[in-house]
């Protein structure tokens, strides 16, 4: 069963309601990760079907930039690094 209003078809009861879950991190917030003082620079939210995760740009004091994956408060520290061995072969 759908409702039918002026904003199109509503499934209400087909599908959960998402949570926007409150984030600890703000685009200027500053703090401590892992030992290092770190600066959020910027934040991007990525929505797919079933809902979304936050991506955060931060610089470290060191002056090294990483994105701080957000989904569901859980975080997930992404940096680029030099590969100095060689890699495996993949077929």
């Amino acid at each position: 069963t759908c409702l039918v209003s002026v904003n199109g078809l509503d499934p209400t009861g087909k599908a959960a309601s998402l949570a926007d879950f409150p984030s600890m991190l703000s685009v200027g917030a500053k703090g401590t990760l892992r030992g290092e003082g770190f600066h959020v620079l910027g934040r991007l939210r990525y929505k797919y079907e079933d809902g979304f995760w936050d991506e955060w740009f931060v610089q470290l004091a060191s002056g090294r930039f990483i994105w701080l994956q957000e989904d569901e408060g859980t975080f997930t520290s992404f940096a680029k690094e030099t590969i100095t061995a060689a890699l495996p072969s993949f077929a």
